[in-house]
């Protein structure tokens, strides 16, 4: 008898446990569906992708969030999700909710009014303090890996100066202050690196509206960012990077390493790695 061949161990979804209660699949090609029992999600981009298995017991899944709209839920990981009461919930790159749905239960007047209220109390700027917190943090990694090809001393001294200072500012206002200039010390230090691009597609760089259908969908209109728009060149699309900066801890840094090691072409509508 022939032997079967089997897979590398490597290749095996590994067991995880929602943080929280909550789960988030993002990237190309996420891929729900249920394997022997258990819920199994397979996402991300390019050759970065994970597989993770959910127990029904142990996993502890509350909600999962999928971003994106490439790949597919299978009608069998619905049912698995109906079945623990996990709520499930998709949003699209523009931040359109494109499906949800729930297990019934009670309503809590008490949170929602808590809720209602945060940004009347001091409970909004200390959550404000700790997501700024974990950007700055996010940006000082991402300018340490680019240390060898851009100068970045400077910069992450001043970042880790107004890390410092955001225990200081009692409103909101005062603490976004704190976050735009460590932000422009960050794309100031990363302006030298350049978006190289397919010798074929030079004369068409993308613009910051073509950008704007990957970034973040709320895009600033101050006049200098209007002049921004107008111009056509490599340096523009790095600091066009700059309105994707409230992606999540780690993500402009993986977007740099991407456009900047990977020369890219137009296919379409879109433009992809060569």
């Amino acid at each position: 008898m022939q032997a079967q061949p089997t897979a590398s161990s490597d290749s095996w979804a590994e067991e995880a446990t929602a943080r929280s209660g909550v789960v988030v699949a993002s990237g190309y090609g996420v891929r729900i569906s249920v394997f022997r029992g258990r819920l199994r999600i397979n996402d991300g981009i390019g050759a970065n992708r994970r597989n993770r298995l959910f127990q029904r017991a142990t996993s502890g899944l509350k909600r999962l969030v999928v971003l994106g709209h490439t790949g597919y839920v299978s009608l069998e990981a619905l049912r698995w999700l109906a079945d623990i009461r996990a709520a499930y919930l998709q949003i699209d790159a523009d931040g359109r909710v494109l499906a949800t749905f729930g297990p019934p239960s009670t309503d809590r007047p008490s949170l929602r009014r808590a809720q209602a209220i945060a940004t009347q109390t001091d409970q909004a700027l200390t959550l404000s303090r700790w997501l700024v917190d974990a950007k700055l943090c996010g940006q000082t990694a991402t300018l340490q890996h680019f240390a060898p090809a851009t100068p970045v001393d400077v910069a992450v001294a001043i970042i880790a100066a107004y890390r410092k200072a955001i225990g200081e500012p009692r409103t909101i206002d005062d603490l976004r202050g704190c976050e735009a200039w460590a932000a422009g010390a960050y794309w100031q230090a990363l302006a030298p690196l350049s978006v190289r691009f397919a010798r074929r597609d030079a004369d068409r760089v993308p613009s910051l509206g073509a950008l704007s259908a990957a970034g973040h969908p709320h895009w600033p209109m101050a006049p200098a960012w209007r002049r921004i728009r107008r111009t056509r060149c490599s340096t523009t699309c790095t600091r066009c990077l700059k309105a994707r900066r409230r992606w999540l801890r780690g993500s402009s840094g993986w977007i740099l390493g991407w456009e900047s090691c990977t020369p890219t072409r137009r296919t379409g509508t879109r433009w992809q790695p060569t």
